[in-house]
């Protein structure tokens, strides 16, 4: 009872896709349907969902012409890069959990929300599975990570995540790559309803590359980028977890995946 779906299309809309709109509507969900009449009117559509953007965030009570939730983000990932030089993102200023494959960093406020629902020890599998149980009803899960955006096969694996998790919880599952995603969902992340729980991913570097004139690399600003992120959000107390896994290749995300759906099991 808490999505809206919108489709737009070309030209005449096929059995299939037609048969599962009906069901939907049918369900009782708002369908909303566009037909556009050429291509070319793609345009006015980039138009119209950029208002709709401004009046949604009006409703929800998210100034959509400012985001200092995400400026705060952008100092706290200063601030790690400045202190800690190359190192930047080893650690962050959350409570740090290690499995043999994962370590787990959650918020401070996040981590005493789990010692308040009977989290006694420091067993990954436990807190994870007590994290996902903080998860209620009208909440929706924010999945962010900081992964090759161009790898096909990791992309389908996440494909598969956000399914999984939208079925075994019946919650919206909303996807976004990192870094980009803070500059379009996180100021909804942090500045919003407070209605999510996230879910950061970031692993070591593969190949770095040090930025010229500076004192750290590409995956130094990175790894800070997500770690800034996840403190930036605990700051707001919002619930979070990030999993930071031990290289970017999709065994590593598949192994990340599994472990995130048998938590909700």
């Amino acid at each position: 009872n808490d999505r809206v779906f919108v489709h737009i299309g070309l030209g005449r809309t096929g059995a299939k896709l037609a048969s599962a709109l009906k069901a939907l509507s049918s369900s009782g969900h708002p369908v909303i349907s566009y037909r556009l009449n050429d291509l070319y009117e793609i345009g006015g559509e980039f138009l119209m969902w950029e208002a709709a953007t401004a009046v949604a965030g009006r409703i929800l009570g998210i100034n959509p012409f400012d985001q200092p939730d995400v400026e705060r983000a952008k100092k706290l990932t200063l601030a790690r890069l400045e202190s800690k030089g190359v190192k930047a993102g080893d650690r962050a200023a959350g409570v740090e959990l290690y499995g043999k494959k994962t370590a787990l960093c959650f918020g401070r406020a996040t981590f005493e929300m789990l010692e308040e629902r009977g989290l006694k020890d420091r067993d990954v599998k436990k807190a994870m599975k007590r994290f996902m149980g903080l998860l209620k009803e009208g909440d929706y899960i924010g999945v962010m990570a900081y992964f090759n955006t161009f790898d096909a096969e990791i992309d389908n694996a996440f494909t598969k995540a956000r399914k999984a998790l939208r079925d075994s919880t019946k919650a919206a599952v909303q996807f976004g790559y990192g870094p980009r995603y803070l500059h379009s969902t996180g100021q909804l992340h942090k500045g919003g309803s407070g209605k999510g729980l996230f879910i950061i991913l970031c692993h070591e570097p593969g190949i770095d590359m040090e930025i010229p004139e500076s004192r750290f690399s590409f995956s130094g600003l990175e790894l800070s980028q997500a770690f800034g992120d996840m403190e930036a959000l605990d700051e707001k107390g919002r619930r979070v977890v990030l999993l930071k896994l031990g290289d970017p290749g999709v065994k590593s995300v598949k192994e990340a995946i599994r472990f995130m759906v048998e938590a909700v099991k």
